[in-house]
């Protein structure tokens, strides 16, 4: 998955303005060997000179020389890119593949990945939108680490989203799994005044653990349907992302896994869908007189409730801190914590990845939309 090391909010949003982006995009391969390897100089590319050894050579000589002005500044970066190399060189054992240390050590030599992809320019931040070289090279560096599904091919199966201080990913595995989680990536800002005038001063890296997650078990029926009962239940059943959602489905495209319902779909005998489309998401304020919407999972189960306008899961846990409306009446259980939080901002995200993902059998998700948008009366997408 990712790492805890994030790139906060008002760097994130710095970078997306700035144009750096597409350069990142533009070293993909590089960046992709460097972190799958966990290994800063050895990529093994067939271009010649490769760059990231051209580096190395560059910050080699220029650590010997004496020099003064801009190629001073040249040469500190090239001294602590060579920091880099020797600190890397010190572990007895080489970073695992999992490994935050690879991470951490690449946040403590923060010129080493901002010069590789910007080159010179690192001494002009400001064209950027930076104020200064060290907080453009810091927020580069989180921003490559946090956000790898932007150049790796193996974060393919994942939708990642930023509503408000939260960054949501919706992640498919190759067996059908759904794994949704949720980070607080706000970070603090201000303006500080200084003798030479002000200056911004902002989070450029953050380590923002998982704040909590809910599965899915080869089946994401139940959290479509959930999605589905939350727009409903804010008067939204008739935004584009439902009542287009065939349309939605051919630009997003869809992802499959290596299953049998993925590659033939079933019969179309569908007998649990009916019950499925029965049951009432818990909200707020709503009296049930059925089992509510619930999502499964082998050893616990998960709770959709509609809590103060948002869509709050909830995980059966034996420490959990909350007690929902529940125990007694549907389930002998009522201990949960909650996991992850969405707004209405999140929906049109949150609709287009499990469209994309939807596993295991995609005939089933067309069933839902179809039984769904006849139910409100609107065109099948």
């Amino acid at each position: 998955m990712f790492s805890d090391i994030q790139c906060p909010n008002p760097s994130f949003i710095r970078i997306q303005k700035s144009g750096i982006v597409p350069r990142i995009v533009e070293r993909g391969r590089i960046l992709e060997k460097i972190f799958l390897f966990k290994d800063a100089f050895h990529t093994n590319e067939d271009e010649k000179p490769h760059p990231v050894e051209r580096l190395f050579r560059q910050a080699e000589k220029s650590v010997c020389s004496p020099v003064k002005g801009k190629i001073e500044e040249i040469r500190d970066v090239h001294k602590e890119i060579m920091e880099l190399y020797l600190d890397y060189l010190q572990p007895e054992e080489e970073f695992d593949v999992g490994d935050e240390g690879f991470g951490d050590l690449l946040m403590k030599y923060p010129s080493y990945l901002a010069y590789l992809i910007l080159g010179e320019e690192v001494f002009n931040p400001q064209k950027f939108g930076f104020p200064t070289r060290r907080s453009l090279e810091e927020s580069v560096t989180s921003f490559c680490i946090g956000e790898e599904q932007v150049f790796r091919d193996s974060c393919e199966n994942s939708w990642v989203w930023r509503t408000g201080k939260y960054k949501n990913e919706v992640h498919l595995n190759m067996h059908g799994d759904l794994y949704a989680s949720q980070r607080d990536v706000s970070g603090r800002e201000f303006v500080q005044r200084t003798l030479f005038g002000d200056e911004a001063v902002f989070d450029t890296s953050k380590k923002a653990e998982v704040r909590g997650a809910i599965y899915a078990h080869q089946d994401w029926s139940e959290f479509l349907v959930s999605l589905l009962r939350y727009a409903q239940f804010l008067g939204k059943e008739r935004m584009p992302e439902i009542t287009g959602w065939r349309d939605v489905l051919k630009s997003v495209g869809e992802v499959g896994t290596n299953t049998s319902e993925c590659e033939l779909g079933s019969d179309g005998r569908d007998f649990s869908l009916p019950f499925l489309m029965a049951a009432p998401l818990l909200a707020d304020g709503v009296e049930l007189d059925r089992m509510p919407l619930i999502m499964s999972m082998r050893d616990c189960c998960q709770v959709p409730y509609v809590q103060n306008g948002n869509l709050v899961y909830f995980r059966e846990e034996k420490n959990g801190n909350v007690e929902l409306p529940l125990a007694g009446k549907f389930i002998d259980r009522g201990k949960f914590s909650p996991q992850i939080e969405y707004t209405s901002e999140d929906l049109p995200d949150a609709l287009k990845a499990t469209y994309k993902y939807f596993a295991r059998d995609k005939s089933r998700m067309r069933r839902i939309m179809d039984a769904f948008t006849q139910e409100i009366g609107a065109p099948n997408g």
